[in-house]
């Protein structure tokens, strides 16, 4: 969020500034003028969040080196391919405290986020107070005079203590009916004049874009200078109606001696700007009788394409192109499986990353690709500013990527250990990864197609939550999806039908009801999820896809025995994990090795602790559980049928923690080193 209202405040910023440039180069003077060209400016600046993202010229502004513009935000969340070795729900009762992010590595940018979500909550908040207590005094006050039908937008309060304009109301002191007849014409038309100009809308909107942009010093003085323009051109409507600049000035300055704070209104003076305003008034220069249309027109063909270029230039450096992408002048064919696997195969683990990169992380700026094969759509973006390295996963907010002493990188907790990397011209264009369930590299890419996947990701989420109308399907015609398919490593989705009826089952779940939206397309009414069954050359559907939380995971189909096989052997693990433990005498001081901190999912940390003979699992760092030990490199809970075991590498050292629950083994890596 923070990152989107800076930008939008920085674009903003801008193009007040040459707005503002452009009327004191012109010599303009006309409250009027000033008043349109500002109020545009205040609607601009408002829509600017959603604008920057519509309009996209070809127009270049300088930058910090980035990867992708902060507006490239997506959905947060993690990965559903983090979930592929035990699905979301086979945790879910484990990690139900998880409430919070881990605290390693420190997120500037989240922290900098609940601030400014904090203040500008705390700023809308008082402005909604303001605006109830203005209708409240405007629903109380009593009309001036019913029968007249001068004063029908006219009412009375004794709580106010000067005259206000509220929406299309005008509220007087109690008082007003002991004015003269022309302090009375006066302050009834500078406060017509605020009605028929709309300022307290005007006025409403600037609260509000000081309320979201409240650390912004433009949203301040916008705010400030439609108030001042508003007083001034509703005093030269007084001032025509009784045709006197030192009476209407006397009036003004006998109001603004009995007035007090007015709240959220119109107020007509405001003790601030009254000394200001009676020497403009003194000045005796008129403002012009009309506004034309014409002239109207001319204010908005000057501003419109100030806010349309501020929206619409590009904010971002783009990343170097690798040697071959430079070379491209067209549409390239599509890289064959042979092409693709020899470009992202991991290279060997054993060639760490060149020393002088450790120095220097503004090489790896720019957008890399997985391996499409293991990580399909996917990407992630590295940006470089101020000392920090940013990244950005598609389908996930921009964090801060922690840079350790020896080289390696820390993304949500998870230590990435770059690796083989291959430089050209200064610049990583490809390096390997510790990532998920192994190994994999990344291949450097341009920046358009970092947009393309994010497109495509936020694309896959709003398709998935469109509503889908059921279309009938015969039964030859379903017949052809039943079947048993494998989601890597070993879910099994079960497909089934009962007459023109379609069922869906996983493995360790309940049967559940699908329906058919086109001839291969099924959606669930149990969450916004498809499945759509793929066919191959020879008609057979051999494929079903996936579709849930903005990403699509292929299954393929297997057989029966081949399901059986993985069921049978969820169920034996399901059983195990089910039979009672009995405690077992251990070394504690042997203990210390697992005593460590461990990545279950992104943001999801496990932490294992022990005090004297006992020990603990925190999720987070939040609420432990004692877990007892029944081998010396297992524990079991007493709160569920779970078990924990850790794993050693080659040198002993432990590397893994296995999480054994609800029928499935789900590996947390250390993420830190223990006592």
């Amino acid at each position: 969020m923070l990152q989107i209202v800076l930008e939008a405040a920085v674009r903003s910023g801008l193009a007040g500034l040459a707005i503002w440039l452009a009327l004191r180069a012109a010599r303009v003077s006309s409250p009027r003028v000033e008043m349109m060209v500002w109020s545009l400016l205040l609607i601009g600046a408002l829509a600017m969040p959603v604008t920057m993202h519509l309009i996209r010229l070809p127009i270049s502004i300088p930058a910090p080196q980035t990867a992708t513009s902060w507006t490239s935000m997506t959905l947060a969340g993690p990965s559903p391919l983090d979930y592929a070795a035990t699905d979301d729900v086979d945790t879910r009762s484990f990690i139900k405290t998880a409430v919070k992010a881990a605290s390693l590595p420190i997120d500037w940018w989240r922290m900098a986020d609940r601030v400014y979500e904090a203040v500008a909550f705390g700023q809308l908040l008082r402005l909604l107070v303001g605006f109830g207590r203005a209708q409240y005094l405007r629903v109380t006050a009593r009309p001036y005079d019913r029968m007249d039908p001068r004063f029908r937008s006219v009412r009375t309060s004794q709580r106010v203590t000067m005259p206000m304009t509220v929406g299309r109301t005008i509220l007087l002191p109690a008082n007003c009916r002991s004015w003269s007849p022309v302090q009375l014409a006066a302050v009834l038309a500078h406060e017509g004049n605020h009605i028929r100009n709309r300022d307290f809308f005007t006025l409403l909107l600037a609260n509000v874009h000081r309320a979201i942009f409240w650390f912004n010093p433009l949203a301040w003085w916008l705010k400030h200078r439609l108030a001042e323009l508003a007083e001034t051109i509703s005093d030269e409507a007084a001032i025509r109606a009784i045709g006197d600049r030192t009476t209407y000035a006397e009036i003004l300055l006998t109001v603004a001696s009995r007035a007090s704070k007015p709240g959220l209104g119109v107020a007509m003076a405001r003790t601030s700007n009254v000394s200001r305003r009676i020497d403009f008034i003194l000045r005796e220069t008129p403002m012009e009788p009309n506004f034309t249309l014409r002239r109207k027109a001319a204010v908005a063909v000057f501003v419109l394409p100030l806010l349309g270029l501020a929206a619409g230039a590009n904010a971002q450096s783009p990343a170097p192109e690798t040697p071959t992408q430079a070379a491209a002048t067209g549409p390239q064919p599509s890289p064959s499986p042979a092409t693709l696997a020899a470009q992202f195969k991991p290279k060997t683990d054993s060639t760490e990353l060149d020393p002088t990169l450790k120095d220097h992380p503004e090489a790896f700026v720019g957008t890399f690709q997985f391996d499409p094969e293991l990580y399909p759509n996917q990407v992630i973006s590295l940006t470089y500013w101020m000392g920090q390295l940013y990244g950005q996963l598609t389908g996930e907010p921009m964090t801060t990527v922690l840079l350790r002493p020896d080289g390696d990188f820390v993304y949500h907790n998870r230590h990435l250990a770059p690796r083989n990397a291959e430089i050209v011209d200064g610049k990583v264009v490809a390096f390997d990864i510790s990532w998920r369930r192994g190994s994999t590299r990344l291949v450097r890419v341009d920046n358009n197609e970092a947009k393309r996947m994010n497109a495509l990701y936020t694309q896959r989420v709003q398709d998935q939550l469109t509503p889908k109308a059921i279309v009938p399907l015969a039964e030859q015609t379903l017949e052809q999806f039943v079947g048993y398919y494998k989601l890597p490593p070993d879910q099994v989705f079960t497909f089934t039908r009962e007459g023109t009826h379609f069922f869906s089952k996983k493995l360790d779940t309940q049967r559940v009801e699908i329906f058919p939206y086109t001839d291969r397309d099924f959606f669930y009414t149990t969450s916004p999820t498809q499945v759509t069954f793929e066919a191959e050359r020879d008609g057979h559907f051999n494929m079903a896809v996936l579709h849930w939380d903005g990403w699509a995971n292929h299954a393929a189909r297997i057989t029966e025995d081949e399901a059986r096989q993985l069921e049978d052997a969820y169920k034996a693990r399901l059983a195990d994990q089910r039979r009672p433990r009995t405690v077992a005498a251990v070394d504690p001081k042997a203990m210390d090795a697992f005593v460590a901190s461990y990545q279950l999912r992104p943001q999801v940390n496990l932490d294992f602790s022990r005090e004297d003979t006992r020990y603990y699992i925190k999720v987070n760092g939040t609420g432990k559980t004692e877990v007892y030990p029944f081998s010396d490199h297992a524990f079991f809970y007493t709160t569920a049928a779970a078990q924990i075991s850790f794993e050693r590498d080659a040198s002993g050292r432990v590397t893994k923690l296995v999480l054994h629950e609800n029928g499935w083994e789900t590996t947390a890596e250390r993420i830190s080193v223990g006592e």
